[in-house]
């Protein structure tokens, strides 16, 4: 019976301190890299506002660490991210080499590809990287081809211009 009672009060406390968070994954892939990373872009829809939720982590092998990252852009940040990587994929060529830079973020273009570098992402795993035990600082950065980078834009364009609320799929 007190098994019974405690079941169905910690039920009751879950349901009410649940949040009403909505996630919907926009794009994901694996970058090519040396250190080949897994990329997701997430819009999330939160009680108190809507973001960009940029997730990535490293796959793992017997070389490398296993870090990950995790940036939020709100609203506005992710729209202008959008069109600096929209702009970076169009004007990219072999010879040019330039920058474009938000408040979080540098768009780089490197030998025709564009290298993302998020400026306030550090690694989140909580690894050690060294005999003293400092925490590990890696900073989020990766490279993708501009016709990928161009297909996000699109997609971020196309989701944070229909001014519509996020739609669950079921």
């Amino acid at each position: 019976m007190k098994m019974l009672k405690l079941s169905t009060f910690l039920l009751i406390v879950q349901n009410c301190f649940a949040q009403d968070i909505i996630r919907k994954e926009i794009v994901d892939f694996t970058t090519n890299d040396k250190i080949k990373k897994q990329i997701t872009f997430t819009i999330v829809n939160d009680i108190d506002a809507e973001k960009l939720l940029i997730n990535a982590n490293n796959l793992t092998e017997s070389t490398t660490r296993s870090c990950a990252w995790e940036v939020d852009l709100n609203k506005d940040e992710a729209s202008k991210f959008a069109i600096k990587l929209d702009n970076a994929a169009e004007n990219c060529t072999a010879k040019l080499d330039a920058d474009w830079l938000t408040s979080n973020t540098t768009i780089k273009c490197v030998r025709n590809k564009l290298k993302i570098k998020a400026e306030n992402a550090i690694c989140t795993s909580g690894h050690q990287i060294s005999y003293f035990q400092k925490d590990c600082n890696k900073k989020l950065s990766f490279i993708i081809e501009k016709s990928k980078g161009k297909k996000i834009a699109q997609y971020l364009t196309s989701y944070l211009n229909s001014g519509n609320d996020l739609v669950v799929e079921k």
